[in-house]
């Protein structure tokens, strides 16, 4: 479990760091706070400088040219630096990323002119690796592999491949049918006729498909808000013992829903999954801090952040706390 982070020139914060997190952490503060910040940083320093995980990180709030990779460090210093601090382990892994302009070279065909790329270096203090990543459109130069292992970051936007829904279905109900159930009952509380998932062959391709009594749809066509929380019970599902991070789960969803997915993260973080979630719904804090049985509000808390000129600023409320300021005395604990 993650229990401490510190964070150098990354995004907007200049120096933080971050403590006392907890099996459940909650993030809460202001727009431009550095909560996402937190959570991107998390998921690079967790995946111990993986490629695919500065890569994602970099696309997370979309591609706009090379500006969005000389971005990723605090005005554009360069030199970030990202440590992870685990029980017993006072530096268990650590990353650093230099940003660095390449020589000029031959733009894509359909770009119609020659410019300059911007490389992406990193070194893992753990695996004592250097990776290099070519950002110039999409391409990655090196990556180390197809998937992160030990942690999962959801972030805002829902999945735009169709068959993205197939992959984490399958990794989900791999874990066990009780998690194919789950999945099932959960597409029914948002879709009242789902009866089953089933993965169906659609136009030479193998959809994951919700069934009913009048036919099946594949889940791409579903709402937003279905979709998104789908793909947070899968990761939830399939990440046991690791970490997911999630970018405002209450978006796209309706309060009802919200219920559900407070059940999903208890359920995750009994049997071992460490959460971290942004957010800015004070009911959605209000369900997740609510003492019901089987909750145990020793492992979860509230962390506050606030930027300023780059310094990052941050509070903790445990769990038993935030449970009396939410529900006794009606804090908004969101400021």
């Amino acid at each position: 479990m993650i229990t401490a982070i510190k964070i150098k020139n990354f995004r907007g914060i200049a120096q933080g760091e971050v403590s006392g997190l907890k099996p459940l952490t909650a993030l809460v503060g202001a727009n431009n706070s550095g909560k996402s910040a937190v959570l991107e940083a998390v998921f690079i320093g967790e995946s111990n400088g993986h490629p695919r995980a500065v890569y994602d990180a970099i696309h997370a709030r979309g591609w706009v040219g090379l500006e969005t990779v000389r971005n990723i460090a605090f005005r554009n210093l360069g030199n970030c630096s990202i440590g992870i601090t685990r029980p017993g382990n006072p530096q268990a892994f650590g990353v650093k990323i230099g940003v660095r302009e390449g020589e000029p070279r031959q733009a894509p065909a359909n770009a119609g002119s020659e410019g300059s790329y911007l490389i992406v270096s990193i070194t893992s203090w753990c695996a004592k690796e250097d990776f290099a990543i070519d950002l110039h459109g999409t391409s990655i130069s090196r990556n180390t592999g197809a998937s992160i292992s030990g942690v999962r970051f959801v972030g805002v936007d829902t999945l735009r491949r169709p068959t993205d829904y197939e992959e984490l279905f399958s990794k989900a109900i791999g874990v066990g049918k009780p998690v194919e159930d789950a999945l099932v009952a959960l597409c029914a509380a948002l879709r009242p006729a789902t009866k089953s998932l089933r993965i169906l062959k659609k136009d030479d391709a193998f959809i994951l498909h919700t069934v009913d009594e009048d036919g099946a749809i594949p889940l791409y066509l579903a709402g937003d808000g279905l979709r998104r929380l789908f793909r947070i019970a899968c990761h939830l599902a399939e990440a046991r013992d690791g970490v997911v991070l999630i970018e405002e789960p209450e978006c796209f969803q309706h309060p009802k829903a919200m219920d559900d997915f407070t059940r999903l993260l208890w359920a995750a973080v009994g049997q071992g999954t460490q959460v971290v979630f942004s957010t800015h719904s004070l009911e959605l804090l209000a369900n997740v801090f609510a003492a019901e049985e089987g909750r145990d509000l020793s492992k979860a808390c509230i962390l506050r952040t606030r930027l300023d000129d780059g310094k990052l600023h941050t509070g903790i409320i445990d769990g038993a706390e935030a449970r009396e300021r939410l529900h006794d005395v009606g804090e908004d604990l969101r400021r």
